[in-house]
């Protein structure tokens, strides 16, 4: 079980411990993608479908789910054409993620 989420680890019944939580903004960032239609990123997450999974909805079930965030590593998706769950999410470098985006009908890279 990882530290977020034991039962009994104060943290995860303190409602504001969450936003002092290293993987707080990165929780946040990855929702505000798929659900907040005003921000600018949204077309190519939330606006092409995809969602981050219910188990999810819970910061404590991602913190569960994806432990800790290695020092210099960013949250990708495996797979770009589909959701933020914990089959398809990792931890990479930003040279891995880079190499990671989508390409449009032409080959093309498609910024992320």
């Amino acid at each position: 079980m990882k530290q977020g989420a034991q039962p009994g680890n104060k943290n995860a019944y303190n409602p504001n411990a969450k936003t002092r939580h290293p993987l707080y903004e990165t929780w946040r960032g990855m929702r505000q993608r798929c659900y907040n239609p005003k921000r600018t990123s949204f077309h190519r997450y939330g606006g092409r479908g995809i969602y981050v999974c219910a188990a999810w909805d819970d910061f404590w079930g991602f913190v569960f789910d994806m432990g800790e965030k290695p020092v210099g590593h960013t949250l990708d998706r495996i797979d770009n054409d589909w959701h933020y769950t914990p089959n398809n999410c990792r931890w990479v470098i930003g040279k891995t993620q880079y190499r990671n985006h989508r390409k449009d009908e032409l080959g093309r890279w498609i910024e992320a």
